[in-house]
């Protein structure tokens, strides 16, 4: 019997977190372009050999790679949980152009969400150490120079890249 990386798909899966650590396993099948039911088979036999942590969150189950020099801090991985979603990602991108903190209401109309939808994401971006809210009740990135340097280091997937460069180009022209 061979290894837990002895099989294509299994490599794949494992290559796949490691270049995107914080996936979701309806993301990750959607990746690798297979069915969940497939990736949770082979995410069982890499967790088994304890290749693959998974974290869980209120509504996700968020995949890491142990054992790599490189894999993110606990406190990475609670930004990159939260920055694997479209809107979350989408406020922090926002936010991060902006040269001061935001009120509410400008972002709601800039991004054009509604209050309780920003809202819902604020918080979990708040949670997960990502933004910050001022005594005036204003947004701003919670460390700036950190949180990019995690984007870069973490990027998104092709898709959500492409997605946001097509955001971006609407959103500022």
């Amino acid at each position: 019997m061979g290894g837990p990386l002895d099989l294509d798909i299994r490599r794949r899966i494992y290559a796949t977190i490691q270049a995107y650590p914080g996936l979701h396993v309806r993301e990750l099948a959607r990746q690798l372009e297979t069915s969940v039911a497939l990736v949770e088979y082979h995410l069982a036999i890499l967790g088994q050999n304890g290749l693959v942590r998974v974290e869980r969150d209120e509504r996700y189950a968020r995949l890491f790679a142990k054992g790599d020099a490189a894999a993110p801090s606990a406190r990475e991985r609670d930004a990159l949980g939260a920055l694997r979603a479209k809107l979350p990602l989408q406020i922090t991108l926002y936010l991060l152009d902006q040269e001061e903190a935001v009120q509410h209401k400008r972002i709601c109309d800039d991004l054009g969400l509604g209050k309780s939808k920003l809202s819902f994401h604020l918080r979990k971006l708040e949670a997960a150490g990502v933004v910050r809210k001022s005594a005036d009740g204003r947004f701003e990135p919670a460390d700036r120079a950190r949180l990019l340097a995690l984007l870069l280091a973490y990027q998104p997937t092709p898709d959500m890249r492409t997605e946001f460069a097509d955001l971006w180009a609407s959103l500022y022209g």
